[in-house]
This record gives structure tokens, C-alpha cells and sequence, in this order.
């Protein structure tokens, strides 16, 4: 089961919020296996942001981004 986030038209500090609830939701819930968090194209600073959320969480997460849907695709480790 996937779970989508998306955070088009989101400023920085919405769109911190909104990944950190989004990855302790995605922890609790053992059914979820991919996060999609959609960032869009715009001037690049979402991107920036998730991908240095994802950084910070590289021993819980591993994650591919899809360039033409600019999206991050989020798996857990364990």
C-alpha cells in the first residue's frame, strides 16, 4: 500500500511540517510500504527541502527520485 503526499504551492515551513508528520504516520503504519511525496518542478527549493529531510533519515528510509514526475519514491529500510 502507497501513501502520497503532495506539497505543490507549499512554502518551506508547511512543507517541513507536513514530511515530518507524514513520515511518523508512514512509520506507524506497518501496511505502507512506499511513500510518494510530490514536490513539482517550480524553482527547485521543495525539492531541496524533502531531500534534505530524506538525508537526515537515511538509516530508517532509502529513496529514488522521479525526475519526470517529481516526485520522491520513499521505501522503509526495516
Amino acid at each position: 500500500m502507497n501513501k502520497f503526499l503532495d506539497l505543490h504551492g507549499k512554502s518551506i515551513d508547511e512543507a517541513t511540517a507536513k514530511v515530518l508528520n507524514t513520515f511518523f504516520e508512514f512509520d506507524q503504519n506497518s501496511y505502507e510500504t512506499e511513500l510518494h511525496i510530490m514536490v513539482g518542478k517550480g524553482s527547485g527549493a521543495l525539492k531541496e527541502c524533502v531531500e534534505s529531510l530524506l538525508e537526515e533519515k537515511e538509516s530508517d528510509y532509502q529513496y529514488t527520485y522521479d525526475d519526470i514526475h517529481s516526485t520522491f519514491i520513499v521505501r522503509k529500510i526495516n
